[in-house]
């Protein structure tokens, strides 16, 4: 599978949370996850130096908003590939929640409480877990998710 194929795939199977996906499908989705959001970040750089340094960066929400259900599907589908169920996903919620409040609140995370402390804490465990479950290489034989097919 290479990175237009994973792109449009994932793209168009945003919402099939179920059955299961190889490395190289989530990888290639997550590096294009990450060059939207470098170019959003660009674009919203740009756009507070332009109009104003109280300009809220909406390009780069708008990206996270754009790619979060197919991200979602895909770490999902991927976690099923390795006999694990999808909800693990959850423990990155407390990241979710730092993004969200960042944009709501600009400047929130610039001045952190013990509460952000405390979910950035429990997200980076929680990244490194998810991360080594990602890397594990896929169970080559029927799981309770489908079917293991060679692409």
């Amino acid at each position: 599978m290479n990175f237009k194929i994973a792109v449009i795939k994932c793209l168009i199977d945003y919402k099939n949370f179920n059955g299961r996906s190889k490395r190289a499908e989530f990888w290639w989705f997550a590096l294009f996850g990450l060059m939207v959001s470098i170019i959003t970040l660009l674009i919203d750089t740009a756009a507070r130096r332009i109009l104003s340094d109280s300009f809220v960066g909406i390009f780069q929400f708008i990206g996270f908003l754009a790619l979060l259900s197919p991200s979602l599907a895909v770490a999902s589908r991927r976690l099923h590939d390795i006999n694990k169920t999808g909800w693990w996903q959850l423990i990155l919620f407390p990241v979710y929640m730092i993004q969200v409040s960042e944009f709501l609140v600009p400047g929130s995370t610039q001045d952190p409480n013990s509460m952000i402390g405390l979910f950035g804490l429990v997200g980076f465990v929680g990244v490194i877990i998810l991360i080594v479950f990602w890397c594990k290489p896929s169970i080559k034989s029927e799981n309770k998710y489908g079917d293991y097919t060679e692409i």
